[in-house]
């Protein structure tokens, strides 16, 4: 509760720099509370960097107004049925794929240009108006599997929950692995499980190299302690939701040492300004919602209207951004690479 109220005072106290009644909008709509705060913060973070990095004829034309949907799904469809009655918007911006989902065929309906920090490839096909600003699955699993080749994996372990975007990566590592390390041992959970002893007590009687544990911020670290403290101590590896400090902090040391595929790190002036603003805060995620900004924003610039947001973020070439050079792929997603990185006691560490 408490860290909910710092919160929200300092939306409160940030809101007359970023929001003006009746100016063309950007809706964003992320986890500010649950489980997932932490990374919605770190979003968020990115977005008012993004914004106050923005040359200034810019900020006097854009608007920009957050709304916590707590990264469910009926909450993120009531924050922009309100937006979309009280504000000039211009576009949005959602994060994660099942809330991206909720909301696509809404802004699709309306003309509305959708950014959504998602994986799942099925929320922008056949859209004209949505996009997915996150690595690719596809991209994440052609650095990944090598990796975990060449650790000699040849029998692993799936947790998995139950959702749009575990989903998509998992199905992105099914083809590109066709068989080459064999699963033997896989589960679906539901996103609130927290007590895994009786998954893992099965887990045990199995013979694997490795664990990939598919689980969001307040499960995965609860999943981590709960397997070593049951004797098991096989290495976790997976994909960016271990990038999360907060859920490393929690998981008391049992999540060092997993080893990951996310989007490459940004440029070292980012993560210097980053660090310097927000000491205590992971990056996961805000080199997205710095650039997302910059990129809607020269969109609005070039006509104004939802229209040149949507077709600059359909033809954007090479734009310079802290995640490097920045285009669109065609498919209503973008080339952003991707990296292997491991956790370490002292944060997150690039490995290749």
């Amino acid at each position: 509760m408490r860290n909910l109220v710092f919160i929200l005072l300092s939306l409160f106290c940030l809101s007359p720099l970023l929001h003006a009644e009746g100016k063309p909008t950007i809706g964003v709509l992320l986890p500010l509370s649950g489980d997932g705060a932490s990374i919605g913060k770190s979003f968020q973070n990115g977005i008012l960097l993004g914004y106050e990095n923005l040359p200034k004829e810019l900020q006097d034309k854009i608007s920009i107004v957050f709304e916590d949907d707590g990264l469910q799904s009926v909450r993120t469809v009531a924050a922009l049925r309100k937006l979309q009655s009280t504000e000039n918007l211009i576009a949005v911006l959602t994060f994660s794929s099942g809330t991206s989902h909720a909301i696509a065929p809404i802004v699709e309906k309306a003309k509305l240009p959708l950014v959504a920090i998602a994986s799942d490839p099925r929320i922008v096909k056949d859209k004209d108006w949505v996009v997915n600003f996150w690595v690719t699955p596809e991209e994440e699993n052609r650095v990944l599997l090598p990796e975990a080749l060449r650790r000699g994996y040849k029998k692993i372990a799936i947790i998995c929950d139950i959702h749009e975007g575990v989903y998509s990566v998992r199905r992105a590592f099914d083809k590109i692995n066709n068989g080459q390390i064999e699963v033997v041992f896989d589960e679906e959970v539901p996103l609130d499980m927290k007590d895994f002893r009786t998954i893992l007590a099965k887990l045990k009687t199995k013979e694997y190299d490795a664990i990939m544990p598919l689980l969001f911020p307040g499960q995965l670290s609860v999943f981590a302690q709960q397997a070593r403290k049951q004797g098991i101590t096989a290495p976790f590896f997976g994909y960016e939701l271990f990038e999360d400090r907060k859920e490393v902090e929690a998981s008391e040391g049992t999540l060092v040492g997993a080893w990951y595929a996310n989007a490459d790190d940004p440029s070292q002036k980012f993560l210097n300004e980053y660090e310097k603003r927000f000491p205590d805060d992971t990056f996961y995620s805000a080199p997205n919602g710095y650039d997302a900004i910059h990129i809607i924003a020269e969109g609005f610039a070039r006509g104004g209207s939802r229209e040149s947001v949507r077709e600059f973020l359909h033809s954007v070439k090479d734009f310079p951004g802290v995640m490097g050079k920045i285009s669109a792929s065609g498919d209503n997603r973008f080339n952003l690479p991707a990296a292997i990185k491991l956790v370490t006691k002292d944060g997150f560490k690039l490995i290749s």
